[in-house]
């Protein structure tokens, strides 16, 4: 299956304990599902960007399944999972809540229609909203930190308990460990940054101290179709903040290496001799690749 994980970007939601926020642990949950959900042998994107821009990615890209990836606020305990009204008996969206009513302490608050959520209403793929947990009380708030990774794979289990697959061991919490990006990510270098979760390249470019229009300059690519205009953004893509040229590239969800080497004015025969890649065909999300 195709699976996309939507995780919450809201930082200004802020934990009762911790010193973190919904963005921050939402992007860990989605990060640790597509994690396992590629082990199982599902395609899996993370996708940040406007409701509109994740969307539109998500139709194009022909997803299978949308999940946005939340915690919840406003008293109570426990999971709960909300949909569009044509889901409603889904086989896929009972299995996802199982899995997370499995993974918690508490008892799930059930599966509810909602009409009035964007991240609902605007794919055409099956929605499958998750608010895991509650993050305005301090046991439940640290809970969610403490189990961000296993809340991913109660994700991913519930949708191989459908689809099929396996999810392996091994890793924190029996997470997958074959490499991402890394949600603290620093910048490679002096004039170029790698995309973190939850980042947005108007974001990238207040904190340089630079324009929008400069970061478009220099980075044209991260301006076209794919990207929608510079709406939609992928952790792990590196964002030049000056006009010097980069030396490396992290591999993002759709990269090839023929697609990486006509970016940056080579061949992907001389990428894979420089980073000896014996099977081109095979790249994978958080890779690094040596351009030059």
């Amino acid at each position: 299956m195709r699976i996309v994980l939507a995780p919450a970007q809201a930082t200004e939601n802020s934990y009762a304990t911790g010193g973190t926020n919904e963005a921050e642990q939402c992007s860990r949950i989605a990060e640790a599902a597509a994690r396992n959900l590629r082990f199982a042998g599902h395609e899996a994107r993370v996708l940040y960007g406007s409701f509109a821009a994740k969307a539109s990615e998500s139709d194009a890209w022909g997803a299978d399944a949308y999940i946005p990836c939340h915690t919840n606020a406003g008293g109570g305990h426990g999971p709960e999972v909300l949909i569009h009204p044509l889901a409603q008996g889904n086989v896929l969206v009972q299995s996802v809540y199982d899995a997370l009513v499995a993974n918690s302490p508490y008892a799930g608050r059930g599966i509810k229609v909602r009409t009035d959520l964007a991240e609902i209403m605007l794919p055409q793929a099956l929605t499958i909203y998750v608010e895991a947990e509650f993050h305005d009380n301090p046991q439940d708030a640290q809970w969610i930190i403490d189990h961000a990774e296993d809340i991913g794979r109660a994700i991913a289990q519930g949708v191989v308990n459908h689809a099929g697959g396996s999810l392996p061991g091994g890793g924190a919490h029996g997470v997958a460990t074959q490499p991402d990006p890394a949600p603290d990510a620093p910048p490679v270098s002096g004039n170029t940054y790698v995309v973190r979760p939850g980042d947005t390249l108007s974001g990238i470019a207040a904190s340089a101290g630079v324009s929008l229009g400069e970061l478009q300059g220099w980075n044209p690519e991260l301006f076209d179709a794919r990207h929608h205009g510079g709406d939609l953004i992928w952790s792990g893509e590196v964002v030049r903040l000056g006009s010097g040229s980069v030396e490396t590239h992290t591999v993002v969800p759709g990269d090839t290496l023929s697609g990486i080497a006509a970016r940056n004015g080579t061949t992907w025969q001389e990428l894979a001799r420089i980073n000896n890649i014996t099977t081109p065909d095979l790249i994978y999300p958080g890779q690094t690749i040596r351009l030059r």
